[in-house]
């Protein structure tokens, strides 16, 4: 992140696995990433992840694990409100929509696409 008024850069997140597709909460006080699964390190298993913004570490060893299903999670993009995410998931071998509260919880299919692969999901 960068600091607007003093320009400070400051590495977010760091882990020893590739983090990808980041978002911030609409109020900007959370960020939710992508990442291997602690313990996964060959990379076939990405979960969800959320950083406090506030915290002085970052990782998939003290953030918040959204997402634990032994597939692929990836790309989590808070509703407008920041209540709700959707996100992708490939837990079945096809990507499709999955939708869940902030904390994680209450995950459920959205959409059920096998000839399609869904991407990219936005409010």
């Amino acid at each position: 992140s960068i600091d607007a008024t003093s320009l400070e850069v400051q590495t977010r997140i760091s882990t020893p696995a590739a983090d990808v597709c980041p978002h911030f909460s609409r109020d900007g006080k959370r960020l939710t990433y992508a990442s291997v699964a602690p313990g996964k390190e060959n990379g076939d298993n990405v979960d969800l992840f959320a950083h406090d913004m506030s915290a002085a570490k970052s990782g998939t060893d003290v953030d918040t694990r959204l997402t634990s299903d032994p597939g692929t999670d990836d790309y989590a993009n808070p509703s407008p409100d920041d209540k709700t995410m959707v996100f992708i998931a490939r837990r079945d071998g096809n990507s499709e929509l999955y939708l869940m509260d902030r904390d994680g919880g209450n995950q459920r299919r959205l959409t059920a696409t096998p000839d399609v692969a869904e991407n990219v999901p936005d409010w």
